[in-house]
């Protein structure tokens, strides 16, 4: 497989006003240190701060407006319709990820459907217990109804076809869990998946993922999909997650 001949960038904006600002200024230098053409495509997802000011006056941005916040799943999908390149990478706006490593996710697309930023840190080194809790179970969940290890299932810092984004669409989710989705769709279907491990930075401005909430609907997605591409496996972890719920509630009972 050759390396891309070019390379759309989205971005998904949602009340980014104070990281947007930021990313964009890096632009430029990202643009020189590529090998190929770059197109830039920022959704703004319905933001109800700057954020639209921020890229007013931005003739090297194709900028996608939504009346209203349809989710980050969505305003990936609507980033790619302006695409004019067969290769797609997502960032944030929030200035987590470092767009600097492009160059290098680059140069290992030449063996891979999927190039994805594994995030060296990001946060659960300070997280409390259940955080770590949260994220084990979800990560060997997968784990297991794919077959495949999962270093990062949700890094928003990613290299794809868009003709493989193309083919899954109807099972991408159009909220949070996009990228989960992409990932396991990806390796559902034997797709070649890479990770390089990249820096992760504080996110600028305030965060909008809600463990308990964003845990519950990715664990409601993967049931989903693991039911529909691997019943057999996900069949053994409802059989297992039943009987721990059993044996806890009857042990409690007993100490009642």
């Amino acid at each position: 497989m050759t390396l891309p001949q070019g390379i759309t960038l989205v971005i998904p904006a949602h009340n980014e006003e104070q990281g947007l600002p930021r990313v964009m200024d890096g632009l430029s230098a990202l643009k020189t240190a590529l090998p190929c053409p770059l197109q830039v495509v920022v959704v703004n997802d319905g933001s109800t701060d700057g954020t639209a000011v921020a890229l007013k006056g931005r003739s090297d941005v194709t900028v996608v407006d939504h009346p209203r916040s349809m989710g980050y799943g969505r305003s990936i999908k609507d980033g790619i319709s302006k695409a004019e390149h067969d290769w797609i990478v997502i960032a944030d706006a929030d200035g987590t990820y470092p767009l600097a490593a492009l160059p290098a996710l680059l140069r290992e697309a030449e063996d891979a459907d999927m190039v994805v930023g594994r995030r060296k840190d990001f946060g659960y080194g300070r997280a409390l217990w259940f955080v770590h809790l949260a994220r084990h179970t979800v990560y060997g969940i997968a784990h297991f109804i794919t077959g495949h290890p999962i270093p990062d299932l949700n890094s928003g810092f990613r290299l794809f076809r868009r003709e493989m984004a193309r083919e899954y669409e109807a099972s991408l989710c159009e909220g949070f869990s996009y990228t989960t989705t992409l990932t396991l769709m990806s390796l559902f279907h034997g797709k070649r998946v890479r990770y390089l491990p990249i820096d992760y930075a504080k996110r600028i401005g305030s965060s909008k993922v809600k463990l308990c909430r964003d845990t519950t609907r990715v664990l409601a997605v993967m049931f989903w999909l693991g039911l529909r591409h691997r019943p057999w496996r996900m069949a053994a972890v409802i059989l297992a997650v039943s009987g721990i719920v059993s044996f806890t509630a009857a042990f409690l009972a007993g100490r009642a």
